[in-house]
């Protein structure tokens, strides 16, 4: 087998994993489509985890199933996914938001001004985490 034998079964390979995860791509977004949020999500975040950098690029659909995956659950199982979507993307000032939101709502204020908080040290311009703050503090001023 010649050098260039090898580098050609590395790229096919490589192909092969790239094209397998494209498909899972279009498959997990298809699930979200068809409105079966848990398994978009589940399947979503395992492709952050075995892809890390397409999870900013599929943010926007995670936390689309992640929303509609928490819809009629309690506020302990909806924290449990909202905190595992926030461990799968560390650095999304938009998953610690929606995360805050979830928990202001839920009545949780606290662990809501941490979200936001987390949210501002990855991205101090970032609007909903700065409303999120004002909202706590407006609720907090009429108690």
């Amino acid at each position: 087998m010649s050098e260039s034998d090898g580098s050609d079964a590395s790229n096919d390979s490589g192909s092969t994993a790239e094209s397998e995860i494209f498909a899972a791509v279009r498959r997990a977004r298809s699930t979200l489509a068809a409105g079966a949020f848990t398994e978009a999500l589940a399947l979503l975040l395992y492709l952050a985890a075995e892809a890390p950098p397409l999870g900013a690029v599929l943010e926007y659909e995670i936390l689309a199933a992640l929303q509609g995956a928490t819809v009629g659950r309690s506020p302990r199982q909806a924290a449990y996914l909202y905190s595992g979507v926030e461990s799968a993307l560390p650095r999304s000032a938009s998953a610690a938001v929606a995360h805050g939101g979830r928990l202001h709502s839920d009545g949780e204020h606290l662990a809501a001004l941490i979200c936001f908080e987390r949210a501002l040290k990855i991205d101090p311009t970032n609007a909903p985490a700065q409303e999120g703050l004002e909202n706590l503090r407006s609720f907090a001023a009429e108690r």
